[in-house]
């Protein structure tokens, strides 16, 4: 069996001495990555509206508090085809949206501490999620007074800006920077592995065989002008 030995300094040395090649190979990966990557994407936008539980002094403690186990069981209602359809209708459509696409940009959720549902809305255009998140929470306090005869909830807040959830030019950077590390990792493994698989003596040590044999001197192969072996 074959015994592999691995000389530690000398892997460096021989990527040390492949070093320049090795970066050229990871700017050129770098490179086309951007370019077949360029305009593959774009910026996603989160704008968030809310929406409250009503409990002022003409309720009592209990009323307030079935109220807002009523607003719990009412979260679904935000995303619900009727209220999305009015909500695509209170946009004016703007842009084509329509009650069916709004379903993949909204999403409600529902905070206990502060009897409050939050109404969230994505989009690649900043201003629709604006707009859909503010229509979306009208549309749903509509629903919930015609569903209980009462006025349940109201809009606290509105959406008045919004924040980047996906940064498309980000993820292209970083995708490909992986892609270069990556390629640049396996090439320097492909170096090393030929390196080490080689059968070339590159130390006293291994001509000796770690000492166990006497060595008097060595005549390294040279090649002629031919390219013949002397």
């Amino acid at each position: 069996m074959m015994e592999i030995r691995v000389d530690l300094w000398r892997c460096v040395y021989v990527l040390k001495k492949w070093m320049l090649l090795i970066a050229l190979v990871c700017i050129a990966v770098f490179a086309g990555t951007y370019y077949f990557t360029i305009n593959t994407g774009a910026n996603m936008y989160a704008a968030r509206s809310s929406v409250y539980a009503t409990t002022d002094n003409l309720y009592t403690v209990d009323q307030s508090r079935q109220m807002t186990q009523a607003m719990q069981q009412y979260v679904a209602v935000a995303t619900s085809t009727k209220v999305l359809a009015n909500a695509a209708e209170l946009m004016g459509h703007i842009d084509g949206v329509t009650g069916v696409g709004l379903t993949n940009m909204v999403s409600a959720s529902f905070a206990n501490d502060t009897s409050m549902i939050t109404i969230t809305a994505r989009s690649v255009s900043p201003r629709i999620a604006m707009s859909a998140a503010n229509a979306v929470a009208a549309a749903f306090t509509a629903e919930l007074t015609a569903i209980t005869g009462r006025n349940l909830a109201q809009v606290l807040d509105v959406a008045t800006s919004y924040s980047i959830v996906y940064n498309a030019r980000s993820e292209q950077l970083k995708n490909c920077i992986i892609a270069a590390a990556g390629v640049g990792v396996l090439f320097c493994m492909a170096i090393l592995a030929k390196e080490v698989l080689s059968n070339n003596v590159t130390s006293l040590a291994a001509v000796s065989l770690d000492g166990d044999l006497e060595v008097l001197g060595v005549i390294p192969r040279t090649r002629g002008k031919r390219g013949g072996a002397v």
